[in-house]
């Protein structure tokens, strides 16, 4: 395999979690010391000290808010690169649909060690571009950080492990939503047969594992753009509902009320 070093980035800071270009990218970050105000999924979260931040869906990030003294270090790894390097486990997606209800988990003991030191080593890896192994070697730092991240949610509580085939579903139906089929698909139906399932059983699935149903996936997806979108006001209402695939402003509108109460009008104010 050829290892573009775009599949990892890696900060000292959170900047990157509001790029819109890094939406094929899973996020870890540990906090060392301070706090910072994450808001995601339409939540407020208090990212601190001993704590891991892991989001597997960017899109979801709406605001970052660090506060004096406050020192992280993050990794960003581009999805195709992660599938690389556990391309056996199937537990990610399990702990997926966990975290972007709660992103962040914290660590106790060796886990904050832990932690520190597989960034740490990616860190060091990444510069040693020259060796002869290098992309088996970048693989192999990367997947002790994901693997340790599994057993940091399983020992918290926050994940069960499932099929093989449940696992797979899933994932590919977050995938879909991160690459943005939302703008154009709201319809569960478009889903299930992308993934070659009834819809029934599908919604079903996704309610069972996730806690929500697909639909309001799709419509948390959709809405957190739409907002994102209407903030621009150099945009038109005819430009968005066009780019949402709406038959009119009016549809746009009728859809952005229904989901949050608010007249897209309104919200702008």
């Amino acid at each position: 395999m050829d290892f573009d070093k775009n599949y990892l980035l890696i900060d000292d800071d959170l900047h990157r979690l509001l790029d819109a270009d890094m939406y094929l990218y899973v996020a870890h970050a540990y906090c060392m010391a301070g706090q910072c105000r994450i808001r995601y999924n339409e939540q407020d979260f208090l990212f601190k000290e001993g704590d891991l931040l892991l989001v597997p869906a960017m899109k979801l990030v709406q605001e970052v808010e660090p506060a004096e003294g406050f020192r992280v270090m993050a990794v960003y790894a581009h999805s195709d690169f992660r599938t690389l390097c556990i391309p056996n486990s199937n537990y990610g997606p399990r702990a997926s649909m966990s975290l972007m209800l709660n992103p962040i988990i914290p660590l106790q003991g060796w886990e904050r060690e832990a932690c520190l030191r597989d960034m740490q080593n990616i860190r060091f890896r990444y510069e040693g571009d020259e060796n002869e192994f290098y992309p088996d070697i970048m693989m192999n730092a990367m997947q002790a950080l994901i693997l340790d991240c599994y057993q940091f949610h399983v020992h918290g509580g926050q994940g069960q492990r499932i099929s093989p085939i449940h696992a797979g579903l899933m994932g590919s139906f977050m995938q879909m939503l991160e690459r943005g089929a939302f703008r154009e698909h709201r319809d569960i139906g478009y889903y299930a047969s992308e993934l070659c399932v009834s819809t029934k059983y599908f919604s079903e699935l996704c309610k069972r594992l996730s806690g929500h149903t697909a639909s309001q996936w799709i419509n948390r997806y959709a809405v957190l753009e739409m907002r994102r979108l209407l903030k621009d006001t150099t945009l038109s209402m005819s430009e968005i509902a066009d780019y949402f695939c709406f038959s009119s402003p009016s549809h746009f509108t009728h859809f952005f009320y229904g989901q949050t109460g608010i007249l897209p009008s309104d919200f702008r104010k």
